[in-house]
């Protein structure tokens, strides 16, 4: 859905700037630049078959390993006093797997991608998380006029 990151992020990344604040911007998932980023981008081409059909812990796990990747990158940026802003990061996982199953097994695979991204892979908890909150049809309006992805 479209709610308008790519917007908000520059905007918050120009503003810590402005006010002397050094902050890195980290996109997820990282499509052309990590291997698992490329192999989401297959499955979203369908490549291991429909988005719905494969299970999302298996999905989940593409997505937070392609986090993963980048975790030593992040984690030394963080130790060096940079404020590190990431697009998609665990919540978005997250949000959009758990959303395809019942919510009577919601909750224990929230508590499986949290153990899974936190202690297993140790990434970095966040200090603030923003969700973006968009009417559908607005929403729905913006994907209308993005740019078709490629997933290449």
């Amino acid at each position: 859905m479209a709610v308008g990151k790519v917007l908000n992020r520059k905007l918050l990344l120009n503003k810590l700037n402005a006010s002397g604040v050094t902050a890195k911007l980290f996109s997820f998932p990282c499509y052309e630049n990590t291997f698992f980023g490329k192999e989401i981008g297959a499955f979203l081409r369908g490549e291991f078959g429909g988005i719905n059909d494969v299970h999302p812990k298996l999905a989940s796990i593409l997505y937070a390993m392609d986090r993963f990747e980048k975790r030593q990158e992040i984690v030394g940026l963080l130790t060096q006093g940079v404020t590190v802003i990431c697009d998609r990061y665990v919540d978005s996982n997250i949000a959009h797997q758990s959303s395809k199953l019942p919510v009577s097994e919601q909750k224990e695979f929230i508590d499986w991608i949290s153990d899974l991204e936190y202690n297993f892979n140790k990434m970095p908890i966040p200090d603030l998380t923003f969700f973006l909150n968009v009417p559908l049809d607005i929403s729905k309006e913006m994907v209308l006029k993005k740019k078709k992805r490629s997933y290449h």
